[in-house]
């Protein structure tokens, strides 16, 4: 049986497609947010999901702050949903994988984006 955080994360990859078709690039970002706490909700840990809680409270703001969201957020749908779609596949390891490459495009698009902005300043 699928764990239920993959059904949420098939959602908020399709919540995510509809909000691009749209241009609702908010929409988008917030959907990526939906996939990213089912992500953490994969490992059953309370205390786990507790910290995430605060860290994507600190993501939002930084988001916000940042009014970039287009650039930030349009990547990663895809990405999204090839993680899914392993991860529905019964692959973790290849999902895992392919997590480790998204963090480090999602790393080095927030660096770059607060350093744009900080030059603005």
């Amino acid at each position: 049986q699928q764990h239920q955080a993959i059904k949420v994360m098939r959602k908020a990859v399709d919540m995510a497609r509809q909000q691009r078709e749209k241009g609702d690039w908010v929409g988008v970002g917030s959907a990526n947010m939906i996939f990213h706490t089912a992500i953490i909700d994969l490992s059953d840990s309370v205390r786990l999901n507790e910290f995430y809680e605060r860290i994507s409270a600190e993501l939002r703001l930084c988001f916000g702050l940042l009014n970039d969201p287009e650039h930030l957020h349009a990547p990663f749908v895809d990405m999204n949903d090839a993680i899914v779609t392993l991860l529905e596949e019964n692959k973790p390891h290849e999902a895992a994988e392919q997590m480790e490459i998204y963090l480090n495009l999602a790393e080095r698009t927030m660096l770059k984006a607060l350093e744009r902005a900080s030059e603005q300043v």
